[in-house]
């Protein structure tokens, strides 16, 4: 009976390794990280909401929040 228990238990393993389930949420916010530099390599300075867009399918996203650190990335929020 054991040796069937662990086959079974091998089985469900294959199973869930060749096919991986998908979760779909829904989400009002999405947080980007990104770090920006110049041709030079220095990191860009002062860079504004007006600076960026994002898309979504090809459609252009509003960006809700913004915020520029000088020594981290930028993080930029849009609505979904």
């Amino acid at each position: 009976m054991r040796s069937l228990g662990l086959a079974l238990l091998a089985a469900q393993l294959v199973t869930s390794q060749s096919a991986p389930q998908v979760i779909g949420v829904d989400v009002e916010l999405v947080n980007i990280l990104c770090s920006v530099r110049e041709k030079t390599g220095a990191w860009a300075q002062s860079l504004d909401r007006k600076d960026f867009e994002v898309r979504e399918d090809g459609r252009v996203q509003p960006i809700t929040h913004f915020a520029g650190e000088a020594d981290s990335p930028l993080t930029t929020s849009g609505d979904t």
